[in-house]
């Protein structure tokens, strides 16, 4: 009896995340990509990932601010703009807003941790 070959990888999902193509570097106009930094998923720009800060010096967004926009808009949202200085552009079918947003990792301070 022969035995199978079998893979015991999982198989990398072909589904798009729900922000794919939604989010925009106002700076430099590509497109951001996900990326998984230190057990969190952050927003980065392409330009800025693949070509350095000199190229396009926007900010990284950490995903759960872009997905607080998601589900509060996900109807009529058609992009997210990233404009820098945390700020982020609101583009809906219906109207255009602006949202703040501060990013402010955790630090140790004496020994704890604190988050802004």
């Amino acid at each position: 009896m022969l035995k199978e070959n079998r893979s015991t990888s999982i198989p990398k999902s072909t589904e798009k995340h729900v922000l794919y193509d939604k989010v925009v570097c106002g700076l430099c106009h590509k497109h951001y990509i996900r990326k998984k930094l230190r057990g969190k998923y952050f927003w980065q720009c392409h330009t800025y990932f693949y070509e350095g800060k000199d190229k396009c010096p926007n900010k990284k967004v950490p995903e759960e601010v872009l997905m607080k926009i998601y589900k509060k808009e996900h109807k009529t949202l058609q992009e997210i703009v990233v404009l820098g200085d945390g700020r982020l552009q609101v583009r809906l079918d219906h109207k255009t807003y602006n949202k703040k947003w501060s990013y402010r990792p955790e630090r140790k301070k004496n020994g704890t941790k604190t988050s802004n």
